[in-house]
């Protein structure tokens, strides 16, 4: 409970409206504020007071601050839309098989059936860095390679994700999910069928604030099947 000490009062609020409108969301309410302070004060005073005329004063000073107000709401700079390059990442694990090539070796050939079908729906530009590396001595330094998926994510259309039926435990593919997530791109999971979901995985597949959905298969055929009759539908999009 003691966390929650300090998360109140005039000063909390300010900022927190400060946080999410910006200067003009807060000086909007100032002026509200302002008006409604006026008209408060002004409904016991009699006409031609010193005092109701301060009180009309104070109204037309709110009515401008609002009117400031909503001129910084409508020139508040927006973020720059994201340069599309990719139509699709299509991501899966890979590093967090260590030392199972097998495994490894499976799911590079379960990416590279996905891309195919993707390329047979017409969409040419597709992203993966499974393929792009599919051996473990190709793989860039962390760093390096957490830089280069950021790019790729932002720059992607739409992320797909596939889980394999046996997730390796050092997979660190979702960190790739949570990015797309979290930058709104229209995120499909395919899943083996019964599997059990990463936590969060399922939470956003539930969610109704984000863009995820969720595709089960039984085997690499079904997901051939599923893209070719769907089309961009799996991704919620109406099919060209």
């Amino acid at each position: 409970m003691s966390d929650d000490k300090g998360q109140g009062g005039l000063p909390y609020g300010l900022g927190t409206i400060l946080g999410s409108y910006g200067l003009g969301g807060l000086v909007l309410v100032l002026g509200i504020v302002l008006v409604g302070l006026a008209i408060y004060k002004g409904a016991g005073f009699a006409a031609g007071t010193p005092q109701l005329a301060a009180v009309i004063g104070g109204s037309l000073l709110g009515l401008v601050v609002i009117a400031i107000g909503v001129v910084l709401l409508v020139r508040r700079p927006t973020e720059p839309p994201r340069p599309l390059r990719y139509e699709v990442y299509i991501a899966a694990p890979m590093a967090g098989f260590g030392s199972d090539e097998a495994g490894r070796k499976a799911a590079v050939d379960l990416v590279n059936r996905v891309q195919a079908a993707l390329h047979r729906l017409g969409l040419q530009n597709v992203y993966t860095p499974v393929l792009s590396r599919p051996e473990s001595l190709q793989y860039e330094t962390p760093s390096t390679g957490f830089d280069v998926e950021w790019q790729a994510i932002r720059s992607s259309k739409r992320y797909l994700l596939i889980l394999p039926p046996d997730m390796p435990a050092g997979t660190s593919v979702l960190v790739t999910a949570g990015i797309a997530i979290a930058l709104g791109i229209p995120t499909v999971v395919f899943a083996r069928k019964n599997a059990p979901l990463p936590y969060l995985i399922e939470g956003a597949v539930e969610s109704r604030q984000v863009k995820v959905r969720l595709h089960e298969y039984v085997d690499i055929l079904g997901i051939e099947q599923m893209i070719a009759n769907d089309g961009l539908r799996i991704f919620g999009e109406e099919s060209g």
